[in-house]
């Protein structure tokens, strides 16, 4: 795990660049290289405006790459999706570059999206992250007499370095954590859990008590209802009965 601190493309914004290698790619030896990046991270770096995922655009989207995202989640938890950005590799910014995707149908949009559409079926994504395209051997103009369109490729260079600094001063600050810290960090969710599910259950409790009262107060509002037509029933009889003796009287008479 490397870092440096320097001016962002040579302004006066001063940032830190942390370059970790993707797991898998130091012989086999990840929980040495992800010790050795939580150490700095946490004890020097601390913080993050923003975790750059980088995808070279000519390989595919494989179980590797899969995996090392989800150690990457694993690590960070989920909430570092919200200060991630895609940044898209050997995606050449010559004419005759930007000609042949041109007639292959590729564009940044579309790649984005296939890549969003991945992550969201592969991690079960909320949102779409956005994705800049900057191509670091656009770097070697002027100086490289070999290099095609320069002032094109400088231009793309500063068009999508620009995108990506907007997204870092928007984004709020990561914190890192060490794992003393994220144990303490589970030890009080876990507390704080424990109690929602206390209070969950005190109020089942009381739900079902209160439950229980008004089946005992709807079962008396329904004897008092019966009870109601018994006497209605008696007083038609009633009714009925004296009826039947009016006319009895009548016909006498």
């Amino acid at each position: 795990t490397n870092y440096g601190i320097g001016p962002w493309t040579g302004d006066d914004q001063e940032i830190t660049v942390v370059d970790t290698p993707g797991f898998g790619d130091s012989d086999n030896d990840d929980s040495k290289l992800i010790d050795e990046m939580i150490d700095v991270l946490t004890n020097t770096v601390k913080s993050t405006n923003v975790f750059l995922l980088s995808f070279n655009v000519e390989k595919a989207f494989d179980n590797s790459l899969k995996q090392m995202i989800r150690e990457m989640e694993a690590l960070f938890g989920r909430q570092f999706w919200n200060n991630t950005v895609l940044e898209f590799t050997h995606w050449a910014y010559t004419q005759d570059a930007i000609d042949e995707r041109d007639i292959r149908g590729i564009t940044e949009e579309k790649t984005i999206n296939e890549l969003n559409k991945n992550l969201r079926e592969n991690f079960k994504l909320d949102h779409d992250l956005p994705g800049v395209f900057i191509d670091s051997f656009s770097q070697k103009c002027p100086n490289d007499p070999e290099a095609k369109d320069c002032d094109l490729q400088l231009e793309h260079w500063k068009t999508e370095t620009a995108k990506l600094r907007d997204l870092m001063n928007q984004y709020q600050l990561f914190k890192f954590m060490s794992k003393e810290e994220v144990y303490a960090e589970l030890d009080k969710l876990k507390n704080e859990t424990q109690k929602m599910v206390s209070d969950i259950n005190a109020r089942l409790d009381q739900l079902s008590i209160d439950l229980n009262l008004e089946a005992e107060t709807v079962d008396s509002n329904n004897d008092i209802i019966q009870n109601h037509n018994l006497r209605v029933d008696e007083n038609n009889q009633y009714i009925q009965n004296i009826t039947t003796f009016d006319k009895n009287i009548f016909e006498e008479l």
